[in-house]
C-alpha cells in the first residue's frame, strides 16, 4: 500500500516510429524524480497506460523520436549555470525536423551533451519544422536523431 501512495503519475504525448500516443506514465519515488530521470534510466522499455482505451503498452525507448510531458508535476530546486543553444532535429522519417534549444551546462560543451551516454535530450521551445506544432520542451531520443544541426 506504501508503494502505490508514493507513486507520481505524469501524462505525456510521445511520438514513436511516427505514430502519437497519449498516456500517463509513472515516475520513480524518489523525491523530485522527473520525466528525463525515467527516460534516461538504464531499463529498455517504457510503461504507458493510454488515456483513450484501458489498455497498457511498453514501449522500447529506443523507437521514441520525441516525448512530452503533459501537466508533469512540479519541481523545485536551483537553476544550473549554462546556455542554451539554438539547434535543428532530424530524424529517420517519418517524423518532422524540430527546431529547439538544447542546455549545455557551464562545465560542459555541446559534444558532451551529445555524446554522454543519456539516451534522451532536452529541448526547450520546440518547433516542429512545416508545422503550426510548437511545445514548451520535449526529450528527444538520441537513437531516433539521425543529424542535429547547430
Amino acid at each position: 500500500m506504501q508503494e502505490a501512495d508514493a507513486r507520481r503519475s505524469v501524462r505525456i504525448r510521445t511520438n514513436v516510429s511516427g505514430e502519437r500516443l497519449i498516456g500517463v506514465v509513472d515516475l520513480p519515488s524518489e523525491p523530485g524524480s522527473r520525466l528525463s530521470d525515467l527516460l534516461n534510466a538504464p531499463e529498455p522499455f517504457l510503461h504507458v497506460q493510454l488515456v483513450d482505451d484501458t489498455a497498457a503498452v511498453a514501449i522500447r525507448k529506443t523507437s521514441i523520436s520525441y516525448i512530452e510531458a503533459l501537466e508533469e508535476p512540479p519541481m523545485s530546486g536551483h537553476v544550473p549555470l549554462g546556455t542554451f543553444h539554438s539547434v535543428v532535429a532530424e530524424f529517420s522519417p517519418p517524423v518532422q525536423p524540430l527546431r529547439g534549444e538544447l542546455f549545455v551546462a557551464a562545465t560542459a560543451n555541446l559534444l558532451d551533451v551529445l555524446n554522454d551516454p543519456r539516451p534522451f535530450v532536452n529541448l526547450r521551445n520546440v518547433v516542429v519544422i512545416d508545422s503550426f506544432e510548437h511545445y514548451k520542451f520535449l526529450a528527444v531520443g538520441k537513437h531516433q536523431t539521425r543529424l542535429l544541426r547547430f
